[in-house]
């Protein structure tokens, strides 16, 4: 069965390069190039196994058994999931996507809970024959969010204490503050947007120029009928992320016009 590159598949030309960096840095992170992310071998490689591990007990209500497979060496900037055969699948990481500069182990963290999100993050699913075993793009973010980082963080916690985390917007500890009223929540919260400020320096870094995509600017597009098939805009990805950060897990999946609902840019309801 083909394999489908859910997060991010990159091997054309035309992304954004920065400067001072060798021109393969555009395509590919070899592990000897310089890069200002902090994840390290061992953090790319302990990270998925932790997130498989806090869904151990929801993998098997649903009859689905998982692997994953990780290649540090790999230079390229991929990640997927993959349905292995009816019941088992894997998730796979390769290393140049750890390597993306502004890269840290919270936006590992996200992009694991983002696959993760393909085998257990529910409706709506892609509509393609061969992935109706998986949830849809913006479901994965969603999902990512709203279930999977809040388990990562509160585990995370209990091995160190999290701190209020630095060059967050101030929507986040407005929007943060308002959703939860317990100071651990809160945390939480302001740590999923640090995730996603990573996964922000990730997708910019895979476009053609240079964008600006941000947290306190959320796309006002407003679709007629959802996105199951294909990825939703870049802005719209992040506003994702962010609202499922901002809806509770008891509460999830949160309902229109409420706070860390879905947004209109890609999901219809």
């Amino acid at each position: 069965m083909a394999i489908l590159m859910i997060v991010i598949t990159f091997f054309m030309n035309g992304a954004f390069a920065q400067r001072n960096n060798p021109e393969h840095f555009r395509y590919q992170i070899l592990v000897t190039d310089p890069t200002t992310s902090t994840v390290t071998k061992e953090s790319f490689q302990n990270i998925p196994s932790l997130v498989y591990a806090l869904h151990f007990s929801d993998l098997q209500k649903v009859g689905r058994t998982l692997e994953i497979k990780t290649d540090w060496e790999k230079p390229f900037f991929t990640a997927w999931a993959h349905q292995e055969n009816s019941t088992h699948y894997s998730l796979n990481f390769w290393g140049g996507l750890a390597r993306i500069p502004g890269m840290n182990d919270e936006g590992q963290a996200l992009i694991a809970c983002h696959e993760l999100g393909h085998v257990l993050g529910g409706e709506p699913r892609i509509k393609i024959k061969e992935f109706l075993w998986s949830s849809a793009e913006g479901q994965s973010d969603y999902f990512a969010t709203g279930i999977c980082l809040k388990r990562y963080f509160t585990l995370q916690h209990k091995i160190k204490k999290l701190t209020i985390p630095k060059d967050i917007p101030e929507v986040s500890f407005t929007l943060c503050r308002t959703s939860y009223a317990d100071e651990l929540d809160f945390l939480i919260c302001l740590n999923s947007s640090k995730a996603i400020n990573a996964f922000k320096n990730v997708l910019i870094h895979l476009g053609q120029y240079p964008e600006s995509l941000e947290i306190d600017t959320p796309s006002q597009d407003q679709v007629r009928v959802t996105m199951f098939d294909s990825y939703p805009e870049k802005q719209c990805r992040i506003d994702t992320l962010f609202q499922g950060s901002l809806c509770s897990e008891k509460s999830f999946p949160c309902l229109k016009n409420q706070v860390g609902s879905r947004p209109a840019c890609w999901y219809h309801q």
